[in-house]
């Protein structure tokens, strides 16, 4: 099962979650939560479950907006979907404190 004690309020400084490894590009501000949650899973996670965690309602319409969100970050390449509604970091995306 994944951690889920991922929280941007406890990241040291101003620090964001993670950082795209060749360029040290950061994420948007808004994207941090989702990121630092998938940088401290052990597994790729569902849409459902990031909402679980992120937000304090998981009902459907939650549920798809978040994973609208989630499509556009792996069209910007921050996020992979390894299989159909598995997210994970992408490839070159790690937090700062990961090899």
């Amino acid at each position: 099962m994944p951690s889920r004690d991922a929280d941007p309020d406890d990241l040291p400084g101003c620090l964001p979650p993670v950082v795209r490894v060749v360029t040290g590009e950061v994420p948007a501000e808004g994207d941090w939560p989702v990121l630092a949650l998938l940088a401290s899973a052990n597994t790729p996670l569902r849409a459902k479950e990031i909402c679980e965690v992120t937000q304090e309602a998981a009902d459907h319409r939650h549920v798809e907006t978040l994973r609208m969100r989630l499509n556009r970050m792996v069209r910007g390449e921050w996020l992979a979907e390894p299989s159909r509604g598995l997210f994970a970091l992408a490839d070159g995306v790690r937090a700062p404190d990961r090899p």
